[in-house]
């Protein structure tokens, strides 16, 4: 996984500035990468296709632990928590979120292998 923050974070100007009263840059959105799926490139798509797979599992490794949180604080009576909106059951989210993180593996893998730098984007 990326270590740098050039891997995590979109690196531009109007990125770093816009986030000067915050301390940090940006963190990369989906849209940030729509360059490098469009590219002829395969590297360039492959480090796409890996931010797009980590940003995706990130956002739902989230929501599921705000599920599970709800979940506990239900079991201890505390409705603080509100639960959030889910139609799926937190197992199958769970089990995706770790067919999700298997898959990243084997792109970073692939990434040594293959010298893709998957910091760089």
């Amino acid at each position: 996984m990326p270590t740098g923050i050039s891997g995590l974070y979109k690196n531009t100007k109007g990125a770093q500035e816009a986030n000067k009263n915050e301390g940090k840059a940006r963190k990369m959105e989906l849209k940030d990468t729509i360059e490098g799926m469009q590219s002829t490139d395969y590297k360039e798509r492959f480090k796409a296709e890996y931010h797009q797979t980590k940003i995706r599992y990130e956002k739902l490794k989230a929501f599921c632990n705000k599920i599970e949180a709800a979940e506990c604080a239900q079991l201890d009576g505390n409705a603080t928590i509100e639960m959030p909106k889910h139609d799926c059951p937190l197992a199958l989210l769970r089990d995706q979120q770790s067919a999700m993180g298997r898959y990243l593996h084997v792109l970073e893998i692939r990434a040594v292998i293959e010298g893709v730098d998957l910091d760089e984007i």
